[in-house]
């Protein structure tokens, strides 16, 4: 039976190009192969047709694209198992992480003494390669532990699947304390968030169970999807709903919150040499509605010649130009971590606002009494 496997998996090698590219990428052959060309023959592999960087539209598709082009530098900060930690606490409280026990630079200067009976080994830079659940220390091979430690610390994670935020994580080896539920093992809730709602969550059952990895898909309303992946069936049995799952929820939009306060917003409003008034009115319109969607106070900065000082993170900064017969340009500026987004509208004749009247007339016509602007004619 054996023999035949074997014989299976050599056929296969030979004939399918991308099993062989898979195979070969495993042992380190595509190392040096450019990302964007390492991810394209290995989508094409897993899948079976071209990956479109130019145009995504897959889920797939989309997360190969953030791979090459998502470049937050915090992002370093929240694959590292150790430097999360911090953000985790900041974003929704240290009551929510697992009690870590150590933290060291190499496995010769653990000191098993120390740690309790049951505890978890693990690198903060990768996933799974070296890892230690020790569940009785008085038959740990602590040898055999540390060999399984200094491989998971020479392994480069980026090269597995090109995300680069794995590329610069300071390697380490942190102590975590056991965790067990009531049924034995542990069931793992996995929520993911898009633009910041929580919209999907994966529970991981027994993991480390002899029968094996079981993965179910659901809803945030708890609905059970049919999606699957090849590799993990759905559990026998039906998973019951959490009654933690709305916390989970909001703590997960919380967490998700990654561009919250990563930008800085500027408006800048240019006007003709004959009006008054500054900033514009617009321009204030377009503070006031960034206001309402932002977490915490936020502050008008007018002039920052009068106030010198590092700028605040609540602030808005609002500029006014004045010259020339400048009809009316606004400008929304969202100042990240190397990359600038630009909003900006420029009205070239003021027979613009005059079609704009015309047209909130006609909008207005046959209305019963009462309070309009312009947001009611979207």
């Amino acid at each position: 039976m054996r023999v035949g496997k074997y014989i299976k998996a050599i056929k296969k090698y030979i004939f399918s190009s991308g099993y062989r590219f898979l195979v070969n990428s495993g042992y380190g052959k595509y190392n040096d192969m450019p990302d964007a060309e390492y991810l394209s023959r290995k989508f094409a592999a897993v899948f079976g047709r071209r990956l479109s960087l130019e145009a995504p539209k897959t889920f797939n598709e989309k997360l190969q694209w953030l791979k090459l082009y998502d470049r937050k530098p915090e992002y370093t900060v929240m694959v590292d198992k150790y430097k999360a930690r911090d953000y985790i606490s900041e974003k929704i409280g240290a009551g929510y992480l697992i009690p870590m026990l150590g933290v060291w630079n190499a496995p010769d200067e653990i000191d098993f003494d120390t740690l309790p009976d049951k505890f978890v080994l693990k690198c903060n830079h990768n996933s799974g390669l070296g890892m230690c659940i020790c569940k009785d220390k008085s038959a740990l091979n602590i040898k055999n532990v540390k060999k399984r430690l200094k491989r998971g610390l020479k392994q480069d994670y980026y090269l597995t699947g090109r995300e680069w935020p794995y590329k610069d994580v300071p390697r380490k080896i942190i102590a975590e304390q056991f965790m067990k539920s009531d049924e034995g093992g542990l069931t793992d809730y996995k929520v993911h968030c898009f633009n910041g709602e929580p919209k999907l969550i994966l529970v991981c059952k027994d993991r480390f169970a002899a029968s094996g990895l079981t993965e179910d898909f659901f809803s945030a309303e708890w609905e059970h999807l049919d999606i699957r992946r090849p590799s993990h069936p759905n559990a026998s049995a039906a998973i019951a709903r959490p009654d933690e799952l709305p916390e989970m929820l909001e703590l997960a939009k919380k967490a998700a919150k990654v561009l919250g306060d990563q930008f800085d917003i500027e408006i800048v409003e240019k006007h003709h040499n004959q009006k008054i008034d500054a900033p514009s009115g617009t321009a204030l319109m377009l503070a006031d509605a960034l206001a309402s969607v932002r977490d915490g106070e936020t502050q008008y900065m007018y002039d920052r010649h009068a106030q010198r000082k590092k700028r605040e993170k609540s602030e808005i900064g609002i500029h006014s130009v004045r010259g020339g017969t400048i009809v009316g340009e606004h400008e929304v500026i969202f100042a990240g971590n190397n990359e600038v987004i630009t909003l900006s509208h420029s009205a070239q004749s003021k027979e613009l606002f005059a079609v704009g009247a015309v047209n909130a007339a006609v909008f207005m016509s046959g209305k019963g009494p009462g309070l309009y602007d312009m947001s009611a004619l979207v």
